[in-house]
């Protein structure tokens, strides 16, 4: 499924969602959405304070070349102001060190729009597909019950030196080391399933496409000589019926 026709799907379904505590915009901005996805639509996650669910379920996957992530929000009220608490999670702390925003963990929601920055550091150890949590409570003075917000991002994340090649923007990829130290093993990536392709395994595949080469010059070179012995044995069939037809022509004549 294209990430356009998943957008349209998010978009689509803003008009039934669940009412949310308090009066907020949240989104992904037409230009955001065109950096991580490739399409010109704003993505609401909180539009006049409407919970956009399917949009928050949907696991965003992001390339690894993408380290950041902009988010664009707005208090919609100027009294009673309005508070946000902000936390993080990552499925593999190996891969992924925790992310950081250049916002503090916790404030006031501006009342202007504004612009806050996520960022995903990858540690660079290991080659691994990281889950990421970006959880944020949304509340009105001493509100018992905040809004709980949880933005869910998938990325892949490189050991350094390694190099990323997508084949689209499903779950299909490969990653080759860059490393002259790491490439006596390669690994390939599709879907669910992992291939290890040794130099090992290589260099006997080109043994066997030499023995393979070897075996067709010598089945050509033995057609040949058999289709010589055949022509030789046909010229000489010729040339003995013509000396047994000359011979027998003398005996007529005389």
């Amino acid at each position: 499924m294209s990430s356009v026709y998943i957008l349209r799907i998010l978009v689509a379904f803003q008009g039934c969602l669940c009412l949310a505590g308090a009066y907020l915009n949240l989104y992904l901005s037409t230009q955001e959405t065109y950096r991580l996805l490739g399409v010109h639509y704003e993505l609401f996650y909180v539009r006049n304070g409407i919970i956009n669910q399917y949009a928050l379920s949907f696991d965003l996957p992001l390339q690894s070349h993408i380290d950041d992530i902009f988010f664009t929000w707005q208090s919609l009220r100027d009294e009673p102001q309005m508070f946000y608490k902000m936390s993080f999670n990552v499925s593999n702390s190996r891969a992924m060190s925790m992310p950081t925003a250049n916002i503090s963990l916790n404030g006031e929601v501006p009342n202007q729009i504004s612009v806050f920055r996520v960022t995903l550091p990858c540690t660079g150890q290991i080659n691994a597909e990281v889950h990421i949590s970006i959880q944020m409570s949304i509340s009105i003075l001493s509100v018992s019950n905040p809004t709980l917000l949880n933005f869910k991002r998938k990325k892949v994340c490189l050991k350094k030196n390694s190099v990323w090649m997508s084949k689209d923007k499903d779950d299909n990829s490969m990653w080759l080391p860059n490393d002259k130290d790491l490439l006596n093993q390669y690994q390939l990536k599709f879907s669910n399933a992992t291939f290890s392709l040794s130099p090992d395994d290589d260099s006997k595949e080109k043994d066997d496409l030499t023995t393979s080469t070897h075996i067709f010059y010598a089945a050509v070179a033995c057609t040949c000589a058999v289709i010589i012995l055949i022509a030789l044995g046909v010229v000489a069939y010729y040339l003995n019926t013509q000396r047994t037809s000359d011979h027998y022509t003398k005996k007529i004549n005389c």
